[in-house]
């Protein structure tokens, strides 16, 4: 049964949830209908506290120019208040093993028992899901591989990073603002392999389900799709091709539709066209599909596939066939 999600972002004095202090909390709830609330305050320190902090925290959220002492709220006030706001909900973050660390000391120091559900959720793992990769992940390579930019967002403001997670989560599962593909071969094959392979393992190797809302595509469009990877193929080759792939298509969020096709041959061969068959605003095509750093651009017009400018996804640990 669909829940509520409440994102929160946390600026803190430092790394350490025990030597240093939450100083600026946000949270983004969102209800399964879309409707979404917000919650932001600063939290109250002592000069104590602000002596023990990081310098180089400090400066990374902007704290000197930012912190108001006579708008900023008690400790307890603040963790009494997030947790009624997120109470029944799920709780994410982008990193959210350091948030909830922070939260738990402050929640303990002021007697509050936390409502939420037990287990928390990482966005950064959602995003590295739908792009294939393995740990470790920084968010904002996970963000240029989803087509995110990080200049629409004021970074280290709490609530803005709210925002930044809820886009990052909502890339991650195929919606959201982010109408453009990453321009990367590597990470936009990646990305809709991702967004077509729904079963347990990686997608087009390890597993063949793909998503409900996917329409199954016939044999004229299958052997057009084969025409535009092979077109030096001979009638008979691209017959047989159409005969043996599998395709189906489906539309990002913004509308724009995708077909993805396959073909397993002993490497297997994976292909996503972004548009119209006819006539494709794009080609990506990886005839060897268990790695994830072998994606190419087909051109259009004439000219040679080019492959990926650089190898920002590693192979994944994968049984060998």
């Amino acid at each position: 049964m669909p829940t509520d999600l409440t994102l929160v972002d946390l600026e803190t004095t430092g790394l350490d949830p025990f030597a240093h202090r939450i100083w600026e909390l946000a949270a983004i709830r969102r209800r399964p209908d879309g409707s979404q609330e917000a919650l932001a305050v600063q939290v109250a320190l002592t000069e104590a506290e602000i002596s023990l902090a990081d310098p180089g925290a400090l400066s990374v959220g902007g704290f000197r120019k930012r912190y108001r002492p006579d708008k900023a709220v008690s400790p307890a006030a603040a963790a009494q208040r997030l947790e009624r706001f997120a109470s029944g909900s799920v709780l994410m973050a982008v990193n959210v093993s350091f948030d909830v660390a922070f939260l738990r000391v402050l929640l303990h120091r002021s007697g509050v028992q936390p409502s939420w559900h037990y287990s928390p959720a990482d966005v950064k793992s959602f995003a590295a899901g739908a792009l294939g990769l393995e740990p470790p992940w920084s968010s904002q390579g996970l963000a240029d591989a989803l087509g995110i930019s990080q200049e629409d967002y004021a970074r280290h403001d709490a609530l803005e990073d709210c925002r930044y997670g809820l886009d990052l989560y909502d890339r991650a599962l195929g919606r959201g603002r982010a109408a453009a593909l990453p321009a990367d071969a590597n990470a936009a094959g990646e990305y809709l392999r991702g967004l077509t392979f729904t079963g347990e393992g990686y997608g087009c190797y390890e597993t063949f389900d793909v998503r409900e809302d996917g329409t199954h595509v016939n044999w004229a469009e299958r052997r057009r799709i084969a025409t535009l990877l092979c077109p030096d193929a001979e009638d008979d080759d691209l017959d047989d091709e159409a005969q043996r792939s599998f395709s189906v298509r489906f539309q990002l969020a913004e509308g724009t539709s995708v077909t993805a096709w396959w073909l397993w041959d002993g490497d297997g061969h994976l292909a996503f066209v972004i548009g119209p068959a006819d006539s494709p605003d794009r080609v990506l095509s990886n005839t060897d599909c268990k790695k994830p750093y072998m994606w190419e651009d087909i051109q259009l017009d004439g000219g040679p596939a080019v492959r990926s400018s650089h190898e920002r996804v590693p192979p994944p640990a994968s049984p060998a066939l």
